[in-house]
């Protein structure tokens, strides 16, 4: 996975408590998302902030790359 990348991934947050009303609509949807930025500090450190494209230009915010899963559960990304 790279930088600007876009893949079709269901949202299945492993925290409910900081995501906000637009965030908790898109729970259980298949969406299709971009790889924005990888994550420097705090719990997901190394992972893949990612941000749902048909949000783009001006997204409601970003969620780190646990919180989504592919059709057959594999999702694999890699920083380069």
């Amino acid at each position: 996975m790279q930088y600007l990348e876009t893949f079709e991934a269901t949202f299945k947050p492993k925290r409910l408590d900081d995501l906000t009303p637009e965030a908790k609509s898109l729970i259980g949807r298949m969406i299709l998302w971009c790889v924005a930025w990888e994550i420097e500090e705090g719990e997901y450190k190394g992972q893949w902030a990612l941000i749902p494209h048909e949000l783009l230009p001006v997204p409601l915010g970003w969620v780190p790359e646990c919180d989504v899963e592919d059709r057959n559960n594999k999702l694999q990304l890699k920083i380069n």
